[in-house]
This record gives C-alpha cells, sequence and structure tokens, in this order.
C-alpha cells in the first residue's frame, strides 16, 4: 500500500470500470456545493454566502440555518441554493468540523425502522432522525423552489456527515416522497451526490441499488470504512499501534505519521499492517476501558446485526494509478460494491488526510485532468461540458 513504486504500469480497461462518470460534471459541481459549504460558515451575511457558494444572486440562497445550527434540535447545518445552470434545487449538508467528532458521532447507536411508508431495515440513529429533523424545517422552503421551477430537479449534496445525511435523506424521498414535501410533484426527480459518507442503512428487504445515489471515495478515507464492526476493528488496530509505542517498538512521531501519513515511517506500514493482522482476539474490554465506552451498551450491539451498515448507491473510488509512462495519478474506479468498504478498514497511510474536504476538491481535480473518459455514454445534461 505504501510504496507505489513497486506497483506496475496498467493500460486501464474501455469498459466503464475506470474513468469519468457520465454524469462527473454535474457531480463535480455539486460536490463543489458540498466542500464549500464549511467555509460559508465564516461568511458575514447573506450575500457573503451566497458569492461563496458562487450563486447567479444572493436570492437564489433560498433558505439555511448557518446561524441557529448546533442549538440541540439535531438538525444538522444546511442551506437550500438554486442552480440554474443544472435546473435544480440543491440541499447542502454541512460535513463535521473535526475528526474526532466525526469517531464519536459513528459510535451513534442503530434503530429498528418498521413503520408505514418508511424504508424497513437499520439506519444510524442519529444521521437517520437529523435527516428527518431537516426535511421537516426545509420543506415549505424546497416545496416552493420546486413548484415554482417545476422543470427542475432536487438535488441533494454532503460531505463527511453531511455525505451521510445526503445518502439518508435521498433514500427517504425516492421511498416516500409524498410524505416529506406533499405539495411536490411526485415525479420529481431526485439525486444524491455524497462525498465521503458513513455506511448509514442496512435494509431488511430486497432493495436494489439506488441508481440516483452517487457516492464517491477518496483512496483510504476511513470514514466510508466506519461501520461499527469496522470501528471494533480500527480500536484494535490502534491499540496495537499505541503499545508499540508504549514499549519502544515504534516511535512515538511515527505513531503520529501512521495516522496522518505524513513523512516515512521507521517502522514502515508493511509491518505494522502484519502486527495487526496478527493480533489476539479482539478484547472488547480492553478497548472499553481505554476508550471509556460504554461496555454493556457496546458489548450487546457488537453481537448483533444491527450495527452492519451499508452504502446504497453508485460507488466511485478516487484510486492511485501509474500510468503507462510511469506517471503516479489518480483516477476513478466505478462499480465498485459496498462490501468494498463497509467490510474493510485501513490503519495507515493517510486514512484521515485522505477524509479532509480540500483532498476532496483536490481528488476531482486530480481524476479530471488525468484521468480518461469512460465507456462512451450520452451527457445527463448539456452542463457537464460546460463544467469541464
Amino acid at each position: 500500500l505504501a510504496n507505489m513504486e513497486h506497483r506496475p504500469p496498467m493500460t486501464l480497461p474501455t469498459d466503464g470500470s475506470y474513468g469519468l462518470p457520465a454524469a462527473f460534471g454535474i457531480h463535480r459541481r455539486l460536490a463543489n456545493y458540498a466542500l464549500v459549504a464549511y467555509d460559508v460558515t465564516a461568511a458575514n451575511g447573506n450575500e457573503e454566502r451566497a458569492k461563496m457558494f458562487k450563486l447567479r444572486r444572493p436570492s437564489d440562497l433560498v433558505l439555511h440555518n448557518y446561524e441557529t445550527a448546533n442549538n440541540g434540535d439535531l438538525v444538522p447545518t444546511f442551506a437550500v441554493v438554486l442552480d440554474h445552470e443544472l435546473e435544480a434545487v440543491v440541499i447542502v449538508v454541512r460535513g463535521t468540523f473535526d475528526i474526532e467528532d466525526v469517531l464519536t458521532d459513528m459510535m451513534g447507536r442503530s434503530i429498528k425502522i418498521d413503520q408505514e411508508g418508511e424504508l424497513t431495515g437499520y439506519a444510524h440513529e442519529g444521521i437517520y432522525e437529523g435527516a428527518k429533523a431537516m426535511l421537516k424545517v426545509a420543506q415549505k422552503a424546497v416545496e416552493a423552489a420546486l413548484n415554482r421551477y417545476p422543470d427542475y430537479e432536487l438535488a441533494i449534496t454532503g460531505h463527511s456527515l453531511g455525505g451521510g445525511s445526503t445518502v439518508m435523506m435521498t433514500l427517504l424521498l425516492t421511498h416516500n416522497l409524498a410524505s416529506y414535501l406533499p405539495q411536490c410533484r411526485t415525479d420529481t426527480r431526485i439525486r444524491g451526490v455524497a462525498l465521503a459518507p458513513p455506511p448509514v442503512f442496512n435494509s431488511t428487504a430486497e432493495m436494489a441499488i439506488a441508481d440516483n445515489i452517487d457516492i464517491y471515495i477518496n483512496r483510504r478515507d476511513m470514514v466510508p470504512r466506519v461501520g461499527v464492526a469496522n470501528l471494533g476493528r480500527l480500536f484494535r488496530a490502534l491499540q496495537q499501534i499505541d503499545d508499540l509505542a508504549e514499549t519502544g517498538q515504534l516511535p512515538r512521531l511515527d505513531r503520529f505519521l501512521i495516522l496522518t501519513g505524513d513523512g516515512a515511517m521507521t517502522l514502515g506500514l508493511p509491518k505494522i499492517l502484519r502486527i495487526v493482522d496478527e493480533a489476539s482476539e479482539f478484547n472488547i474490554t480492553d478497548m472499553m476501558n481505554r476508550f471509556g465506552l460504554d461496555q454493556p451498551a457496546v458489548q450487546k450491539q457488537l453481537g448483533q446485526d444491527t450495527w452492519e451498515m451499508k452504502h446504497y448507491g453508485r460507488i466511485h473510488h478516487f484510486v492511485d494509478h501509474i500510468d503507462e509512462n510511469g506517471v503516479e495519478t489518480q483516477v476513478i474506479s466505478n462499480h465498485r460494491q459496498s462490501s468494498d468498504f463497509d467490510a474493510d478498514i485501513f490503519v495507515g497511510l493517510q486514512m484521515m488526510n485522505n477524509h479532509m474536504a480540500y483532498n476532496y476538491a483536490t481528488a476531482f481535480k486530480v481524476a479530471f485532468d488525468n484521468a480518461p473518459p469512460a465507456a462512451p455514454a450520452a451527457p445527463e445534461a448539456p452542463q457537464e461540458e460546460e463544467e469541464a
């Protein structure tokens, strides 16, 4: 994983499994909203917010809760904007600022959903309740915008926990639009573009991959892999790394470098991973004591399928690639499965850095600049060419 020079050059197949998705221009434009949503937090007034979102005019910022968020009502920070080039009403959900908060939030318990008119299965409680609360707050503004522009689609986008909210809201609206937006046309197109979402749902009914949700994952980003079962593996791995540092086998600086991915590691990532792989059976009691977690709750849940969340949508994975000229770059691997992520987790190079919003912005740009197009396909909208 750590040494790109050991990977031989490869010619990418032309079957669409690598390259830019047909709607990449639209996805990238929506992704920009999700990524700039963090900076908009510091904006002074709606004119500045609209300018940062690159809207035509301030009135295209239809609704936001930047000034009232985090008041204990479970509603994530979000905005509703009009994108006249995409012909879309866009719900932009801001993600969590701090990676420590992400880990804390990911420990939220799962709840069973089995109500008439709802999805059937298990959902991450915090994200599920937040998504429903957000739709309730945004309902009138979204309905008014879609009725004013009846040909516009409803697009939802977000990064990190905002990405998880994007997936959850898109699933809810696709499953039962009339319940959440009763004044909208029943044929309103719903699109979700989620960056770095954690897995948030597990359907207990037969459910096809949602073809109106596109999920982007940057390299070894840890958050899309952070289901609770995987958190157990992560904590075990971190414990092993911590123990190596405490016994002097691993310099403390290298312990930091393993997590941040900056610079060279004295011990080397392959050896770290081998130690983790050879570790004895995960000791849940030690993990509980080390991280101060609620033993009975976690012990009870780790043995239940309710923790096993999945990704629902088309997954596009930014991956490293050595081209035929030996040049290192990044491309997009399409057609990935949820199990490629929800059943695995990396401990090592860039697992935190790959998650950061600025690295997603870079990944979109590098992939666009360097990746060959996917198999020929009709673009979804003429704006793709303009966006490119």
